[in-house]
């Protein structure tokens, strides 16, 4: 994140990804609101899309230093840059997606069982967190090292998360989306681990 501006052209603020996930999230929940009947079918549907609409941000959050790394250009050095704000905008959307999931229990008889509420919910809670230290001042504040720790077991959990839940959804025997989804996420775990094997070479190498 280093050199001249005209190399190195200034992120854009993190904030302004934050507005962009609300108001994604915001225009999801209109769109569901005007198409469809309240009842538990149209939450259902609202939170399919805002998991579905969400993803993509963390994807690139996800990936981003192993884009940068095994292909460095400017294109993945700006996505790099900007990986702070992709994930801001990614929990935007994924935490107004807890809030439907809430409307959709207090609002119907359905409930889930408690490991499906326990993984869950800290995958909320991780999102929370995540988002809250997403800045420089908690950076001081926890130290970077605790706020590495932090943002490491967070992205590698939620990854889990999204594994196993596009994974049990296929194994059941959905397809479509699930499949490409899930299909994705292999592909980009696979990526990340190339780019942690380039770095150790690189290390050894020097």
């Amino acid at each position: 994140m280093t050199g001249s501006s005209a190399a190195s052209p200034a992120r854009l603020n993190p904030t302004l990804w934050l507005g962009f996930g609300l108001v994604i999230a915001a225009a999801v929940w209109l769109g569901v609101a005007l198409t469809h009947s309240p009842g538990a079918d149209s939450l259902h549907f609202l939170n399919r899309w805002l998991v579905r609409v969400s993803l993509p941000f963390f994807m690139l959050a996800f990936s981003a230093s192993s884009w940068a790394r095994l292909w460095p250009s400017p294109f993945t050095r700006r996505l790099l840059r900007e990986r702070r704000g992709l994930g801001l905008a990614w929990a935007a959307i994924h935490l107004t997606h807890a809030a439907a999931i809430l409307v959709l229990f207090e609002s119907t008889d359905e409930t889930r069982d408690a490991v499906t509420l326990v993984a869950g919910g800290l995958g909320f809670l991780v999102t929370g967190a995540m988002a809250l230290t997403s800045n420089d001042a908690a950076v001081r504040c926890l130290g970077p090292r605790n706020w590495l720790l932090l943002h490491r077991f967070g992205i590698r959990y939620l990854m889990f998360i999204y594994l196993f839940t596009y994974a049990g959804a296929v194994a059941g025997g959905e397809s479509g989306w699930k499949v490409v989804a899930l299909s994705l996420l292999l592909a980009l775990v696979g990526l990340r681990v190339a780019a942690g094997l380039k770095a150790r070479g690189a290390l050894r190498r020097g």
